[in-house]
């Protein structure tokens, strides 16, 4: 029984696309070509087991958090990036365990959605806004939906301040943001000239996976290299899009298709482990009946 486990686990671990829940005397077997016959211990497997379901925690809450940032604009869903590492036993036999490497960002672009309103600002192509953080660095995001503070500043959502600083007078009027980043409008001082207010740069990375994700902001890592300042449309830099708000770039339906097949290898991992502590339970009873009658 207890080899049954181990050559079932670690095929769970390694072909999850082919596990098979057996009822059959509780036994949980996994169905795959060219297994043949596995030699591994308990403990053994309750390591394979521990790194497959910290894996599959770490899997869940990255597509539960893409799922819930569906509507956020200029959200970049995340992927999970796993290798196997080898563990090798007493007996010198080699086994594969799941890794999980990294988790990186997905900078494909979102859907832009046309809102027609002058302060939401779409980056078409690559690039981010930056903004001043809390602690005076700057960080960068994608989301383009802009207002004026009290001081007549451009700033984000998160009424962050958007760099360079733009600052608009209290009788401005009309404001217009060009696909290349220049900043016009007109006031009431002046309803019939085009006043210029200054002009919206953006940043790039050279990496921009290497990002790292501080409070939704993104901020500049030794990985993703630093910024790269210039005027959209020149550079490899994206042109702005006035009246429009990027989508995030999640697709509903895949994440959670993805939920859907770990909630079911969940089922057969646990299964595993069941008979796995099972295995170890009985391990131990025969033991202690075996020191009983010495």
């Amino acid at each position: 029984m207890q080899m049954r486990w181990s050559a079932a686990l670690v095929a769970a671990l390694l072909f999850p696309a082919c596990e098979t829940v057996c009822e059959e005397e509780g036994v949980v077997d996994a169905t795959f070509a060219g297994t043949g016959k596995l030699g591994v211990d308990d403990p053994v497997a309750l390591q394979l087991l521990g790194a497959a379901l910290a894996a599959h925690a770490t899997e869940q809450r990255v597509h539960s958090q893409n799922i819930a940032n569906v509507n956020t604009p200029g959200y970049k869903r995340r992927l999970v990036l796993s290798n196997a590492a080898t563990i090798t036993v007493a007996s010198g036999e080699t086994f594969a365990m799941p890794e999980i490497v990294a988790i990186e960002p997905v900078f494909t672009p979102g859907v832009l959605e046309r809102t027609e309103r002058c302060l939401d600002v779409a980056i078409d192509g690559d690039g981010f806004f930056a903004v001043h953080r809390l602690d005076g660095s700057n960080g960068y995001c994608r989301d383009g939906r802009l207002r004026l503070n009290a001081e007549g500043l451009l700033c984000t959502s998160r009424d962050m301040i958007v760099v360079p600083n733009i600052r608009f007078p209290d009788d401005v009027l009309e404001i217009t943001i060009a696909p290349d980043g220049l900043v016009t409008g007109r006031t009431a001082g002046s309803p019939s000239t085009n006043t210029s207010f200054g002009l919206l740069t953006l940043v790039r990375f050279i990496n921009p996976a290497g990002l790292r994700d501080v409070s939704g902001l993104w901020c500049e890592t030794p990985e993703s290299g630093r910024p790269i300042r210039g005027q959209p449309g020149l550079h490899g830099l994206g042109i702005l899009r006035q009246g429009f708000c990027e989508r995030s770039n999640v697709e509903l339906r895949a994440e959670t298709e993805a939920l859907q097949a770990l909630t079911r290898r969940r089922a057969v991992l646990e299964a595993i482990g069941a008979g796995v502590t099972s295995s170890e339970r009985a391990l131990a009873q025969q033991q202690r009946a075996s020191r009983r009658t010495r």
